[in-house]
Parts: C-alpha cells; sequence; structure tokens
C-alpha cells in the first residue's frame, strides 16, 4: 500500500494524454500512459487520484477484449485496492466500481 498525496501534477498529466490517447483510439499510447503512471508511483512511493482514475480507465479498455479478462480483473481489483485509500472521493469509488461491475465482472462469468 502507498501512501497518498495530493500533489499530483505529473500524474495529472499523464491522465490528460491518457485521455487523449482514449479519444484517438490509440491503444499503444493509453498502455504506455499507463504502465509510466504505474512505474512513477512505485518509484515514489506515492499514491494519488489521477492514478487510480489511470487504471481504472487502462481496465476498463481491457475489459472490451473477452481475450484480456484476466488481465481486466487484475488491473480492476489493483484500482479498487488503490481507491480504498481514497475512501472519502465517493466519485472515485463509484468510477472503479462501475469499471468493474459494467466491464470487468461480465467478462469472469461462464458463457
Amino acid at each position: 500500500k502507498l501512501p497518498p498525496t495530493e500533489e499530483s501534477t505529473v500524474f495529472r498529466l499523464l491522465k490528460e494524454v491518457q485521455y487523449y490517447a482514449v479519444l484517438e483510439g490509440n491503444k499503444d499510447l493509453t498502455a504506455l500512459m499507463t504502465k509510466r503512471a504505474i512505474r512513477l508511483s512505485l518509484q515514489k512511493k506515492i499514491l494519488s487520484k489521477d492514478m487510480v482514475s489511470i487504471l481504472a480507465t487502462h481496465t476498463r479498455l481491457l475489459g472490451q477484449d473477452i481475450t484480456k479478462a484476466k488481465l481486466a480483473n487484475a488491473y480492476g481489483n489493483a484500482a479498487e485496492k488503490a481507491s480504498e485509500v481514497f475512501r472519502e472521493d465517493k466519485g472515485l469509488y463509484s468510477e472503479v466500481q462501475v469499471v468493474l461491475h459494467g466491464c470487468v465482472y461480465p467478462l469472469l462469468r461462464p458463457h
């Protein structure tokens, strides 16, 4: 578990670039922004709300491909655990739960 931080300018920038990549349909750039955010978070040993949102967005994109269900579940679980650090932010909690229940869990059900 990483400690939360309010200073997340870099994570906010990564989130904005990821958002742009999603709109453009650039999956490679989206994945790169996610990996950079994870690496930065681990290097600096901090966690921000924007980092959780980056994980949730990546999870949602993975959830669009049934062959990546297990990977989507892993990212979704990481996003859910990370969101627990920011319990007071109900919007962030809702974002993660919508992704999990709308994109990930349906993929894991037997078809």
